[in-house]
């Protein structure tokens, strides 16, 4: 007997708790919320498989996205990310193109990084499955997939898309940002052997007119196997654009947005820092760390990690399967 009151005096209580919570419970328009928007805040802790790119997300990606590409687990990737999304801010959620098995590797080197982690969690690093074609180690199929339209729908509204890549880097201590280069419909450092052509491994770029591009253009059309003329993916965009009447910087604005084969003093941005056919910058790099410390990132980008043994027993290392790509993956 006394077991059957207590239960009724349970559900009285919930029932009287519910109604009351009930009628609080209204949005701003006066209507009650529902059962699922009440429970929403309990479930908001826990790791959803939905792309964090969603319409209510903080991170969604709205006027600016930044993007890298890479298939390597490099030492210095995540430090690279996390240090850009600080510099570009939350503004700018950052697309990291790769594939699972890069993604476990890092995971498991030190037992993960805390905040690389935290803002996958928040979305502001959304962590996105390449298709497997094409073959994106060599320069003529990461053209192929940049020329692509699987690549540019994930850019969803973005005006303007940052690439970069594993040996570049923007310099925390440069007053300038890069949304004070909007008036371009592609920048990056300059080309000094291709006239009005600008490098594309740390570039930034209008959407809508990249769009225009694939959509009239297929870059296999121009850009053949074995190409040794520099005609890859950002000289092609060049080209496209140029006879669409986009708007491209003198190479002396160029080179305050980056440096690549050029020298230019204090730049918003440096690529190809590791690369030993970079004279000036070989030259230079006293004056490099002096302005921008964290170059040594960019600098160190062509080592590959290797997990000592306690590492690869934290996380199974999975082998990459075909895929069509696109799958958001988590960190871990």
């Amino acid at each position: 007997m006394r077991g059957r009151i207590a239960a009724l005096s349970c559900l009285l209580l919930f029932l009287i708790t519910a109604s009351t919570y009930w009628w609080r419970s209204t949005d701003s328009d006066g209507h009650h919320q529902s059962l699922s928007d009440l429970l929403a805040p309990l479930s908001s802790g826990y790791y959803s498989s939905s792309p964090s790119s969603a319409s209510n997300s903080p991170f969604a990606i709205k006027q600016k996205v930044a993007v890298i590409i890479e298939t390597r687990p490099v030492r210095t990737l995540i430090p690279l990310i996390l240090h850009f999304a600080s510099v570009l801010g939350p503004e700018w959620p950052i697309l990291f193109f790769t594939r699972p098995s890069v993604v476990r590797t890092l995971a498991a080197l030190g037992h993960g990084s805390a905040p690389f982690a935290r803002m996958v969690q928040s979305g502001q690093i959304q962590i996105v499955e390449l298709p497997s074609e094409p073959d994106l180690g060599k320069y003529l199929g990461l053209s192929r997939f940049l020329a692509s339209e699987w690549f540019w729908k994930q850019m969803g509204s973005a005006e303007y898309m940052l690439n970069f890549q594993s040996d570049s880097v923007l310099c925390a201590n440069s007053g300038r940002r890069v949304e004070d280069f909007f008036e371009y419909d592609f920048v990056g450092a300059y080309h000094p052997w291709v006239d009005g052509a600008f490098n594309g491994g740390l570039s930034l770029r209008n959407v809508e007119m990249a769009r225009r591009v694939i959509g009239m253009y297929n870059i296999s059309d121009d850009v053949g196997a074995g190409t040794d003329d520099g005609l890859y993916e950002d000289v092609w965009f060049c080209n496209k654009m140029k006879d669409m009447g986009a708007r491209f910087p003198s190479p002396e604005r160029a080179s305050e947005f980056a440096i690549d084969m050029t020298w230019s003093e204090r730049p918003l941005g440096i690529h190809g820092l590791n690369r030993p056919n970079r004279e000036q910058q070989q030259e230079k790099k006293k004056e490099i760390y002096a302005w921008c410390p964290e170059a040594a990132l960019a600098d160190s980008s062509t080592e590959v990690v290797e997990l000592n043994e306690d590492e690869k027993k934290s996380l199974k290392i999975m082998q990459d399967k075909k895929t069509k790509g696109g799958t958001r993956l988590p960190f871990g």
